[in-house]
């Protein structure tokens, strides 16, 4: 039951982000296919490396936010009342990411799909100049730099991986986000796929706000535990 709860709310998060995480990596994949192989089968392969790169990177920060919510808790499990005001938060959070999603939405129809990676701790185009000599390694590198993109939904993610009671429910929830994610990079292969993902953003953005009012219950619920 506890393995539920923490896979469903990862991959609504993964999901509320992945039209945003698509759109963010287009630029960046559509080269590297169209470089490197042109047939969907070996298309399959270098997008198997890339999320492989992603995978590799979700895990990380979900060892280094446990490790980071014990250091910070001193070893110890936040309590009813502490939780549930952090819950909140990442409730309130989500839900206000979800609703100016669909804003946006409404103001620019065309979906525009982002032109630059100034969000990413590493840029991806910084990554593969790095490796121009070692291009067999470029595909999972370009994954795991495009992965460390600070937005709402991956700042929940390392809030929810920080407060985790243990390091597997940590790489639990990362694993669930990262399935989440993926679901919206399994037409990439076909690559004509990247014109026609705006229904995916608003399904995105429904995500969103059902991610957030998860998280809103979830608090509420932990603070009237704490008051009995």
């Amino acid at each position: 039951m506890q393995g539920i709860e923490t896979i469903t709310p990862g991959l609504l998060l993964g999901f509320a982000s992945g039209a945003t995480c698509l759109a963010t990596c287009a630029p960046v994949l559509i080269p590297l296919f169209l470089g490197e192989a042109s047939a969907p089968r070996k298309n399959s392969i270098l997008l198997v490396e890339f999320l492989g790169g992603r995978l590799c990177g979700y895990l990380f920060f979900g060892c280094a936010a446990w490790s980071a919510g014990r250091f910070v808790f001193n070893g110890a499990a936040l309590g009813a009342r502490s939780t549930g005001y952090v819950t909140l938060g990442l409730g309130a959070l989500m839900l206000a990411y979800g609703l100016l999603k669909f804003t946006s939405l409404r103001q620019s129809p065309g979906g525009a799909a982002a032109k630059s990676h100034t969000q990413c701790l590493v840029s991806p185009w910084r990554a593969r100049w790095w490796l121009r000599d070692c291009p067999r390694l470029i595909p999972a590198a370009l994954g795991l730099a495009s992965g460390l993109n600070i937005c709402p939904p991956f700042v929940v993610a390392l809030s929810q991986g920080a407060t985790s009671r243990s390091l597997a429910g940590s790489l639990l929830f990362f694993v669930s986000f990262f399935a989440g994610t993926s679901l919206f990079f399994v037409p990439v292969p076909f690559v004509g796929a990247f014109r026609r993902h705006q229904a995916l953003t608003h399904a995105g953005a429904l995500a969103a706000i059902l991610v957030g009012l998860y998280y809103l219950y979830s608090g509420a619920l932990h603070l009237l535990i704490s008051a009995t």
